[in-house]
């Protein structure tokens, strides 16, 4: 993905995380965590907001299992990505380096967003809970109306 991005010049108008890499050492408008934490991307990404402090963070796009075997990915038949028609991606690391994050930072909240039939990992803290997309709504419906 970094090289495609590489590619487009992307990174010299947006601002860009990524794990540092041997292969992008010569690449210039990126940002690299630093010590790089060797996680997926969304876990990855999720400690970055931690990092900056929000109080409450909403996760969307950790699905992790499928729920129907195969690969269940927004970007599905793009460069870079499985075809929608193969067997899904382990999610085991996925869901090991989130929980990391979840447990070690109590002070935030986070709030997974799901579909209805959706795979639980059977966390239990104080700082995690899930929200269906209806929840959701209603909860922006409801801070809507206060603001």
């Amino acid at each position: 993905m970094i090289v495609e991005i590489q590619a487009s010049n992307y990174q010299m108008e947006h601002e860009v995380w990524t794990n540092p890499n041997s292969r992008y050492k010569d690449f210039t408008g990126f940002k690299f965590f630093n010590p790089s934490l060797g996680w997926s991307s969304g876990p990855t990404a999720l400690t970055l907001a931690t990092q900056h402090q929000a109080d409450e963070i909403y996760i969307f796009g950790f699905d992790y299992e499928s729920t129907t075997g195969l690969l269940n990915n927004v970007y599905a038949n793009t460069p870079n990505y499985k075809r929608s028609e193969e067997p899904a991606t382990f999610y085991g690391n996925w869901t090991r380096q989130t929980e990391t994050v979840i447990k070690e930072n109590k002070k935030t909240k986070y709030f997974r967003i799901v579909e209805n039939n959706f795979y639980d990992p059977q966390w239990h803290y104080p700082n995690f809970r899930h929200l269906t997309y209806d929840n959701l709504r209603e909860v922006m419906l409801s801070w809507s109306k206060n603001a």
